[in-house]
């Protein structure tokens, strides 16, 4: 993805952007407070889709152990969310590595004030 490059590039427009002794700009906690909201805002939306299918087989294992009581959920239920965890990332990881991309340059972007090519 090439994001080393990103950053030392990133790194060496900041200076072009907010140069060495040139003080604090103006709007430097407005920048902040928006990168560090996307970036949250990113971590849900890719965390989201995983968080949804272990919770459906946590009611999946709930509805189990309710119709057949003698099954010991604490063995079966553990073992079966980290596969389907597991499963379903791996499942996933093509379409979050393709979005990667761009959510990094498009923080980097944020970040050095529009100084990085996407």
């Amino acid at each position: 993805m090439n994001l080393h490059l990103a950053v030392v590039q990133a790194l060496a427009n900041s200076f072009l952007v907010y140069p060495v002794g040139g003080g604090w700009p103006a709007d430097l906690a407005m920048t902040s407070a928006q990168t560090i909201s996307l970036a949250l805002e990113l971590g849900v939306r890719v965390a989201l889709p995983v968080a949804l299918v272990l919770l459906l087989t946590e009611l999946s294992v709930a509805l189990l152990a309710r119709a057949i009581p003698q099954i010991n959920v604490f063995i079966l239920g553990m073992p079966l969310k980290m596969l389907v965890g597991l499963t379903v990332l791996s499942v996933a990881m093509p379409s979050l590595l393709a979005g990667a991309e761009s959510i990094y340059r498009f923080i980097f972007n944020a970040a050095t004030g529009g100084a990085v090519a996407t």
